[in-house]
């Protein structure tokens, strides 16, 4: 039997939230920052040259490829499940087994879920299997 892969998450203090900036709880501006390679919130390595991503998006969390190859702006909410996901970002996997890309996902889901409803303990983050 194969040992399995060890995932860290890995945060990135230097992304801004999409949030709208606002002032006295009128919304101001909603900026699109900078889009590119280092733009991500967290990131899962799934190989020595390619990670799995979780980015603000419009008001929610993209989870896609860091370097996309085949498939430029290739992501998918957080909230749909982890096979879907995979299934839509596979083109730009490399030489990442699905196995590993799957648990990745679910650990930026998971990441995602916590962060966007505070509240919830992970034990009942919806969609996410233990």
């Amino acid at each position: 039997m194969t040992a399995r892969k060890t995932l860290t998450l890995e945060s990135n203090s230097n992304v801004m939230s999409d949030k709208p900036l606002t002032v006295d709880g009128n919304v101001v501006v909603m900026v699109t920052p900078p889009i590119g390679e280092d733009y991500w919130s967290v990131r899962v390595a799934v190989t020595g040259d390619q990670a799995i991503i979780g980015f603000p998006k419009f008001g929610t969390i993209g989870i896609g490829f860091q370097h996309e190859d085949k498939g430029w702006n290739t992501n998918l909410p957080y909230t749909c499940e982890a096979p879907e996901i995979y299934d839509h970002i596979k083109v730009n996997r490399r030489t990442a087994s699905r196995a590993t890309c799957i648990r990745a996902i679910k650990m930026i889901q998971t990441w995602a879920w916590t962060i966007r409803n505070p509240k919830l303990e992970e034990e009942t983050c919806p969609r996410i299997p233990s």
